[in-house]
């Protein structure tokens, strides 16, 4: 439980620091995504508002790795959890590296919304059933945060990350950038329902209580 609730504030504060670069900054890359290719060239400076966002990403995922490793109780997940870490961590280092941080930004927004959802469900069903007992409001919680993970999945991940990133990076990507192996990457990785469907279900039953026995050791 404690490490829902510690993930569940630094995506909260993540999230909210990409929307505000997005919606109460000078950045328009949310409203023109062909705007995160204007005036770009190679090895130019990312902005220091931008570098903080990757060097707090950055930062947690390395952390993550290290703690799922030799902190964190070992799951059934646990291996899966840390290929993911990697190559979270591996693509926000290479997209500051070869400067798609305006893209990178955009991502970060769509994704991490979620995460916020996953872990505030998270703790509502381990907290439903503290003390032995049954928690009502708890359990309203939870099931409002299953409904919510379900609607934003769908409305950030499946319409605006092709409606914003793909439209953005197949699109409108100049032709030096258009066929970079870090952007065909994340055009080939674009959501596909019918797995986003099995994990859907999968997270569901989880929220439900079936999977909170595995993660007791939290």
């Amino acid at each position: 439980m404690p490490e829902s609730a510690w993930k569940l504030v630094f995506y909260t504060m993540s999230w909210s620091y990409s929307t505000y670069l997005l919606f109460f900054s000078s950045y328009s890359f949310f409203h023109d995504p062909p705007s995160v290719f204007y005036n770009w060239k190679s090895g130019m400076s990312v902005p220091t508002d931008i570098a903080i966002a990757y060097l707090i990403q950055g930062s947690f995922y390395g952390h993550s790795i290290y703690a799922t490793v030799y902190m964190d109780a070992w799951r059934k997940d646990s291996a899966v959890m840390v290929v993911h870490h990697i190559i979270t961590l591996a693509l926000i280092s290479f997209s500051y590296a070869f400067r798609y941080h305006n893209v990178g930004i955009l991502v970060l927004f769509l994704h991490d919304i979620n995460d916020i959802q996953l872990e505030f469900t998270k703790l509502n069903v381990y907290l439903k059933s503290r003390g032995g007992g049954y928690h009502l409001l708890n359990d309203i919680l939870s099931n409002m945060g299953s409904v919510s993970f379900s609607i934003t999945w769908f409305w950030f991940r499946l319409y605006w990350f092709p409606l914003k990133v793909l439209y953005a990076t197949c699109v409108s990507s100049p032709p030096v950038c258009a066929q970079h192996p870090l952007l065909l990457l994340l055009q080939r990785s674009s959501p596909r329902p019918a797995a986003h469907e099995h994990l859907l279900v999968s997270v569901y039953r989880h929220f439900r209580g079936e999977g909170a026995k595995d993660e007791g050791g939290e």
